[in-house]
């Protein structure tokens, strides 16, 4: 309840000033204000088509992939804001108005005021870059002539934060929004000129268009050159790769190479067979013609020493020669076969011949062993020709031996060599391919580009502004008034809280830690015929609070005491004096000024009243003592009083060294109570201990009424005595 009382109290204090100082920040705010611009606001809608758009890639609607469509519309918004699209619309935007305006009157393009301060700021190179009827001639002049130096008018036109309308500081307040999780994007823009700020969001839309398209195809574009460039040359290196091949091929003369050498080695594994056969063949006629021409020397010796017989057997090996290179080796076509039947038809015949020979020359008939030598001379022919075949046979296998040798050392390098060659061209094939693969997929990128370009397309036309918005004059007004209420509140406030001036109750036994007992009002000038009868009712309600602490021993003594000279120590003493002694007690005043040296040793020394000082017969004793700051009251006199009472200014501020003091005398005191007693308070503090202090007017009973928060409570009637 008190908490809620102190609260009101506290605004109550401060009512002036949380009233006057909000109206003047209020009146200073519409002085201000007084001339603010009206705003015009531009929007437009644009399509996107990024997430519901078509996709040939995918030849079918898109599907979900969220993350890549928020990026790609982010990436949007950042386009539209970012300060290369900006810059080129602040440049096209002065371009249009300077063409466009006319200083007499106002049109779609710049008012008429606007464009008077625009010419005033303009200087004359700048104008003499404008190409009539050419705004996209005049743009590019600009740029042309554009320097990175805050010298120059054109680069500070858009980087100075005096350029109302194109600066970057205008520009950038230009809102993009998404439209929930659309395609669409939402443009807004507001500024004090409707004709520029139609102007700007037109030039935005399009310039937007065309950063977007320089951005994306300009990525793309160059991804397919970088492909077509590669692609030519591995092409180039490809064509290369299979033309030396092919000239490798055609010197070593190899048309397959893996058939061909499978084919050699197949002969060679027929050839192995066929020579070991040979071999074998060979050496079993050898042994057997030398074992026969043991035998039968004689015959022998007679048939080497004929010569007819030895041309004979030359011719049979020669026979025997082509017949086994056309069997063995020959391919098997039908003049070979004829040649075949041929040859080993003419070898019958010279066997035969041979044959004949033989017995003709045979002269012997029997050997030495006496075994008839024609038998053995037919067995020794028989078996001399099958040498001569088998030695014919052995000379065609290691002639053929020598060729597969000299084929395998000509095939060896060719087949690395050849291997090497193609491992080249497949990766260089493969790189080819790899490479237009990625041109095709740069090519369907590009298309994809075109058609996602061509859906960005503006729903809703931007319309020129006619009407301005509702200005914000009044909720300026408004947040000065409150602003400033706030800050007188947190200031007072803060006062309050470090403010060590004792002021009422609350605060003081905040401050100080004792309880008050009672307050002396300060003179008011409002109320100022009531003064004595206010302070009267006050000493009434201290004397009041006093009675239930005065004991059974005569006289009751009382202290008076304070920290510091003037805090109303003797003020408070007479009106005690008085008051009690009206009632008919008999009431002594003792003072340090007069009636007792604070300095001798008697009240130094002293137990009790009577040491130092005599009181008559006086029921009640007021001691008046010395301010404690300056001199010490002992202990005992005040451990033997029925009460202290300490006399505290409620306007001065309360020290450490007051704090400290009185602290001191509350351990000095003992059991006997130590109380706090404001003087100079102010009547509605003074109202806490007294209640309603006259005048009782009916306004003061209703405002006291409230301030006890008798919000529902009946007045009751009152005389002018107040009874």
């Amino acid at each position: 309840m008190k908490y809620v009382l102190y609260i009101l109290r506290f605004f109550y204090r401060i009512r002036f000033w949380l009233i006057l100082l909000p109206v003047l920040a209020a009146c200073y705010m519409i002085w201000k204000t007084r001339d603010i611009a009206r705003y015009y606001e531009v929007r437009t809608t644009v399509y996107t088509g990024v997430v519901s758009g078509y996709d040939i890639e995918q030849a079918s609607v898109r599907e979900a992939d969220w993350n890549t469509k928020n990026s790609t519309i982010v990436n949007m918004m950042d386009i539209l804001k970012s300060e290369a699209t900006l810059r080129r619309v602040s440049m096209r935007l002065y371009a249009r108005c300077l063409m466009n305006g006319d200083s007499m009157k106002n049109n779609t393009y710049i008012n008429a005021d606007t464009y008077r301060w625009l010419m005033d700021r303009t200087p004359k190179y700048v104008l003499d870059l404008i190409v009539k009827g050419d705004e996209d001639k005049t743009v590019e002049n600009f740029f042309d002539n554009m320097k990175p130096d805050n010298r120059d008018h054109l680069y500070g036109l858009f980087m100075w934060e005096a350029s109302r309308y194109f600066g970057y500081k205008d520009l950038e307040q230009i809102r993009v929004d998404r439209i929930a999780s659309s395609d669409m994007l939402k443009l807004s823009y507001q500024n004090s000129d409707p004709g520029i700020t139609y102007n700007t969001v037109l030039i935005l839309v399009k310039e937007f268009f065309d950063q977007y398209q320089a951005l994306r195809f300009g990525e793309t574009n160059d991804a397919i050159a970088y492909f077509r460039r590669e692609l030519a040359e591995a092409g180039t290196k490809l064509k290369a790769a299979e033309d030396e091949l092919t000239s490798y091929n055609v010197e070593k003369r190899v048309i397959n190479y893996t058939d061909e050498t499978k084919e050699v080695a197949s002969i060679n594994k027929e050839f192995e067979i066929q020579y070991q056969d040979v071999l074998m063949n060979y050496a079993k006629a050898d042994a057997a013609v030398s074992q026969l021409e043991g035998r039968i020397d004689m015959n022998i010796n007679n048939m080497r020493s004929n010569s007819a017989f030895m041309e004979k057997l030359k011719l049979i090996s020669e026979l025997q020669t082509q017949i086994t290179n056309i069997d063995a080796f020959g391919q098997k076509n039908e003049a070979n076969l004829e040649k075949l039947a041929t040859l080993k038809k003419a070898l019958k015949a010279e066997e035969r011949s041979v044959s004949e020979l033989t017995k003709t020359i045979n002269e012997n008939k029997y050997s030495k062993e006496g075994i008839v030598s024609d038998r053995f001379v037919q067995d020794w022919l028989a078996q001399t020709l099958e040498l001569s075949k088998a030695k014919a046979q052995k000379e065609v296998m290691e002639k053929w031996r020598r060729e597969l040798n000299e084929k395998y050392t000509y095939y060896a390098p060719i087949g690395s060599t050849i291997k090497s060659k193609e491992r080249e061209i497949d990766f260089t094939e493969r790189t080819y391919l790899s490479l237009l693969e990625g041109l095709n997929s740069a090519i369907l990128r590009l298309r994809q580009l075109q058609m996602t370009t061509n859906t960005l397309k503006v729903t809703d036309e931007p319309s020129y502004p006619i009407s301005p918005l509702p200005h914000k004059r009044k909720m300026m007004v408004l947040l000065a008034f409150v602003c400033t209420a706030i800050f007188v509140v947190a200031y007072f406030l803060f006062l309050e809280l470090v403010d060590r001036t004792l002021r009422d109750r609350i605060r003081a036994e905040r401050i100080t830690g004792r309880k008050v007992l009672g307050v002396m009002p300060r003179n008011s000038r409002r109320y100022r015929p009531f003064n004595q009868q206010a302070k009267e009712i006050a000493m009434h309600c201290l004397a009041k609070a006093l009675v239930p602490y005065f004991g059974r021993e005569k006289p009751v003594v009382i202290n008076i005491l304070s920290t510091e000279e003037g805090d109303g120590k003797h003020f408070v003493a007479q009106y005690l004096r008085d008051y009690w002694q009206k009632s008919g007690l008999k009431v002594g005043l003792l003072s340090y000024r007069e009636e007792f040296n604070c300095r001798s040793e008697s009240y130094l020394l002293a137990n009790n009243l009577t040491d130092y000082c005599q009181a008559g017969d006086a029921m009640i004793v007021l001691v008046v003592h010395q301010p404690l700051t300056e001199e010490s009251v002992p202990s005992p006199l005040l451990e033997s009083a029925n009460l202290n009472l300490m006399i505290a200014r409620s306007d001065r501020t309360w020290t450490t060294i007051d704090q400290e003091v009185f602290e001191k005398v509350g351990e000095q005191s003992g059991e006997t109570p130590l109380f706090l007693v404001l003087n100079q308070t102010a009547w509605d503090v003074t109202e806490d201990f007294t209640g309603l202090l006259p005048p009782y007017s009916r306004f003061r009973r209703w405002l006291y009424r409230l301030s006890q928060l008798g919000l529902t409570a009946r007045d009751t009637k009152k005389n002018e005595s107040g009874v």
